[in-house]
């Protein structure tokens, strides 16, 4: 299980007990998130870094003796989407993606260029500000204002401007021809047969990964979709017992 860009170990104390009940779970901060920063050099943060590191991970846990599943959301997602795209990939079985797609929109791609300047001026907690406003939807951000200013110290906490912001700038592209681009690690996963089975799953709201364009990527990678009504773009936070449902319901076909 690889989480987005600012979470860390606890993000996901809420659904790995569900997870785990009839399955060995591994979760794991990816460098440049939280205290990984402290250890580890994120001079190099690309996605072929995170690859790198994946295979590490999941070679030191013996996950590589027997076929897995990975589940990925957002940034963890394309990690997870670019780890199953590399050549001598561990054999995934099923992968299940969450809040990636085949074009951020207008909206996306300028909440990009937000998180960026924050990071740049070393603003963490108005990086977290943003990174709240934009990944969650309306109705769940109505009824947990009262919490939001925690979140953000909590973010800012548990995380690192250096580490942020490599992977915000190392990690993300716009341009559908480049081999990191979701569009081309679909392709390469589809052609290599890379996996046995994926699933795609977005948020109604997302307005960070359109779920027009989330349907687009599942259709061009021959996978399945999944549209989470009532959630933004963290929808195993908008969402969480909807969202653990329909993953368990997709690893336990």
């Amino acid at each position: 299980l690889i989480g987005g860009t600012a979470q860390w170990i606890d993000s996901w104390t809420g659904h790995v007990s569900g997870l785990a009940r009839e399955r060995r779970v591994l979760l794991y901060e990816t460098r440049g998130q939280g205290g990984a920063t402290s250890s580890l050099d994120v001079t190099d943060c690309s996605l072929s870094r995170h690859v790198a590191d994946f295979k590490e991970v999941i070679c030191a846990a013996k996950f590589h003796e027997a076929p897995f599943d990975v589940l990925g959301f957002s940034f963890g997602g394309r990690v997870a989407m670019a780890a199953a795209a590399a050549s001598h990939a561990p054999h995934i079985r099923r992968l299940c993606i969450t809040g990636v797609s085949a074009d951020r929109g207008a909206a996306g791609r300028l909440a990009l260029k937000s998180w960026r300047a924050s990071l740049a001026a070393g603003d963490l907690s108005g990086f977290a500000w943003r990174l709240l406003l934009d990944t969650h939807s309306t109705q769940y951000l109505e009824a947990q204002e009262h919490r939001v200013s925690g979140w953000v110290r909590a973010v800012a906490n548990a995380n690192s401007v250096a580490g942020l912001e490599a992977i915000v700038r190392q990690t993300h592209t716009n341009d559908p021809d480049e081999a990191t681009h979701p569009l081309q690690l679909v392709a390469t996963i589809r052609d290599r047969g890379a996996v046995e089975d994926g699933l795609l799953i977005n948020g109604e709201e997302d307005r960070l990964s359109l779920a027009a364009a989330g349907r687009r990527l599942a259709d061009e990678a021959g996978w399945g979709y999944v549209e989470i009504p009532g959630a933004g773009h963290a929808v195993p936070i908008d969402q969480a017992i909807a969202w653990r449902r329909t993953v368990l319901q997709f690893l336990d076909a």
